[in-house]
Parts: structure tokens; sequence; C-alpha cells
């Protein structure tokens, strides 16, 4: 998977469309009456909760769903097949419902906490997709071919994408003004082990730009090692 060129769009196409269904689903829970009527069918009475944060927690989502189409055709080059496609749909119906089924209830006004996880998400997205644009700048240059990317972001955190990743998504529960987001963990962290770097280059390794790693948070002075291993780095052949 990893170093092989990608050969058809269609599970790109597939993960996007399916992304923006599962977005559109969202929406009815926000603004459609769907909170309600999924309430019903536990039977339990929900009902919908502050207008302004179901505007902020679909704006989060229309983000999201951007942010991973743009990595789809333009971020992503390696090859994706049909497993990571649908593990990457699961992932995203996790995050856009899991996320909607528990703030959309939620009936707290907007205030300085809500402020915070907005700016939160924002610098989280930021680095996600910012640092991956960095990094495949510097492979379309074909004097980079096989070399660890050490500039830009990751100069300053080891897995600057990651923490982007883990930054967003905490806001994103922190949105919800529900204790039960904690529980709406990284599933494709699981789903897409195949794909988590091992035995793969070190330039290849997330580039996927969903998954989230504990090991975004190491400090810059360790990128030393990094460092040590783009040079005695070899790309198989």
């Amino acid at each position: 998977m990893h170093g092989e060129t990608e050969t058809s769009n269609v599970p790109r196409a597939t993960w996007v469309v399916a992304h923006l269904l599962i977005l559109t689903t969202a929406y009815w829970l926000y603004f459609g009456g769907g909170i309600e009527l999924v309430g019903g069918w536990f039977g339990r009475t929900w009902l919908s909760g502050n207008l302004g944060r179901r505007y902020l927690l679909m704006g989060f989502g229309v983000v999201m769903w951007l942010r991973m189409a743009l990595t789809a055709f333009v971020l992503l080059r390696r090859r994706f097949d049909w497993s990571e496609c649908v593990a990457v749909t699961l992932a995203a119906a996790v995050y856009q419902l899991g996320f909607a089924l528990f703030g959309a209830r939620t009936a707290a006004q907007i205030g300085a906490f809500d402020y915070a996880a907005v700016a939160l998400f924002l610098i989280g997205s930021a680095l996600n997709t910012g640092s991956e644009w960095q990094r495949e700048r510097f492979k379309q240059d074909p004097a980079n071919k096989g070399k660890l990317y050490t500039q830009g972001l990751f100069s300053v955190v080891r897995h600057p994408n990651y923490l982007g990743d883990i930054l967003w998504v905490a806001a994103w529960g922190m949105l919800t003004r529900n204790w039960w987001a904690a529980t709406t963990q990284d599933p494709s962290q699981k789903m897409t082990l195949h794909s988590s770097g091992m035995g793969t280059p070190p330039t290849q390794v997330g580039s996927i730009g969903i998954r989230s790693s504990v090991l975004c948070s190491v400090p810059a002075v360790t990128i030393n090692p990094a460092r040590r291993m783009a040079r005695t780095y070899r790309p198989r052949t």
C-alpha cells in the first residue's frame, strides 16, 4: 500500500460521497427533527438543544468533510484501497453521528468554554491539514525521493498531523458539553492498523490524516533521532 501508485480513484470518491451522506444524516439530527425521532426509538424524550451550538457542531462536521475531501484527492498520493475506504468511512460516521447525538440535545448557552473549543478545533484542523500539505509539497520534488521530511511543522513536533487530530477531536467533544462524548475515541486507530506504518518508509506513515496517536505529543527535541534516520534510511527496491 505505502509507496504504491494509485490506479483508481473509485475508493476515494466512494469515501468522499459516503462521508457526505453521513454529514447529511448529521444535518437531519441537528435540524430535521432527527434527534427527537431517534430518542423515541429508545423510549426517551430527546429535545433539540441550543440552536447556536447545533450550528457550530454542524460547522465542525462540514470542515471535517472538506478537509477529508482535500486529503482524498490532493494530499493522499499513495494507494488507497477498499479496506481503508471502509475503515475511514466508519470512523467518519462515529465522529459525525456520535457528536451529533451527544451535542444536538445540549441546551446550555454558548459561553467561553465553547469559544475555546472552536479555537482548539481550528488549530487542530490547521495543524493536521497544514502539516500534510507541507509534506506533500516536499514529496513532490523528485530530489526528495526517499527522504524523511523534518521541516516546517514537523521540525517543531514529531507528528503535527496526529497532534492536530487529537486537538480537533477533543474540541468537538468539548463543544457537545456531554461527558459521554469522551467515549468517542479514534476508531480508525484500530481499524487501520494495516496502514499505521509498520514496516513502511517513515515518509509514508500516517498520510491519511484522520488517525490519532499519542506519539504526536513528543516534543521537537526528539526530532534528532528522526534526522539520523533520514540520513541512514534507504528506500526499499
